[in-house]
This record gives C-alpha cells, sequence and structure tokens, in this order.
C-alpha cells in the first residue's frame, strides 16, 4: 500500500520529484522494497522510467526540465515485482 501525493500540481519547464511513501495495511509508513516506474503524459507518450530513488519508506523519482516542456498531465505507475501498487496523477501547469 502506499500513500501519495495524488493529482499534485507543478509549474510547466522546472524539473519536478515524484514521490510516494510506503504504508502498511493500517496506513502505517513502512518499507515497499525495490520500485520502478513508468511515468507518461496525457497521450501515453513515456516521459520517465525507471530510475526511483529510496529514502527510508519514501520512493521519488525526478522528471528533468527538458522532459516537463508543456502544460499536461503525468500519470506515474510505480510497481514493485512486476505487479503495480499504485497510480498516481500529476497536473503541470503554467
Amino acid at each position: 500500500m502506499f500513500q501519495d501525493v495524488a493529482k499534485s500540481r507543478h509549474l510547466v519547464g522546472v524539473a519536478i520529484t515524484l514521490t510516494v511513501t510506503g504504508s502498511d495495511e493500517n496506513g502505517e509508513p513502512a518499507d515497499p522494497g525495490t520500485v520502478t516506474v513508468a511515468v507518461t503524459n496525457s497521450v501515453g507518450a513515456s516521459v520517465a522510467s525507471g530510475v526511483v530513488v529510496e529514502s527510508g519508506n519514501d520512493r521519488s523519482t525526478t522528471i528533468a526540465a527538458a522532459d516537463n516542456a508543456a502544460v499536461d498531465r503525468l500519470t506515474a505507475v510505480w510497481s514493485s515485482g512486476g505487479a503495480v501498487l499504485t497510480t498516481t496523477h500529476h497536473d503541470v501547469v503554467g
């Protein structure tokens, strides 16, 4: 289970960091293990994938400013061992 900042907003043209926090069945913070992410834009094109940084129970990925060049809606699919853990949505605004 993950806690996330669903439908977060990020400024266009700057690097952005997407983060989720692992939690157990009671909603308490927990280590989610090794996690991967695939980030796509509103038309399904890949924006970023694979690189996830671990910090305690948090998992994050950074989208470079060059890959964040237009107002859009990003979808991040967070997975572990081939199973989807959670999906988060992030608005890129002007």
